[in-house]
């Protein structure tokens, strides 16, 4: 009888800790109207983001030679771009899928960019998505 208690009671204990799950963290749980926001692809460290999302400006965590440091990624200028000063105007979307699932988008005009890869210059921008 003791047997068999201890078999259930192993098995209820093995069986809860396989259904735990592995929740990974990819951005900061900052406020909706804070300005600046870090985000992390789901691809790793490498994909480390700092979002200005005042300005739309978008920083990729880099290895300098003094360290690691915030580099601003190169965006096409779109003419049609809006601003309201002292908003959040700008959000950042990073996909399981791939780097090339990467977005910046202008949240009062719709303008969206896409984050490009130059695989031979090691160099990131972002593309205006028409």
């Amino acid at each position: 009888m003791k047997g068999i208690f201890l078999i259930l009671v192993l098995a209820s204990l093995a069986g809860h800790g396989w259904t735990q799950e592995a929740n990974s963290h990819q951005y900061s749980s900052a406020p909706e109207t804070s300005r600046f926001q870090i985000v992390q692809s789901k691809h790793g460290a490498r994909l480390t983001f700092n979002i200005d999302k005042y300005t739309g400006n978008v920083f990729l965590l880099v290895k300098g030679e003094s360290g690691v440091t915030w580099q601003l990624i190169d965006s096409e200028e779109q003419l049609y771009d809006e601003t309201i000063p002292n908003q959040v105007n700008y959000q950042l979307f990073t996909s399981g899928l791939g780097i090339r699932y990467t977005f910046l988008i202008n949240v009062n005009t719709g303008i969206t960019w896409e984050l490009v890869e130059d695989k031979k210059l090691d160099v990131f921008w972002w593309k205006v998505l028409e």
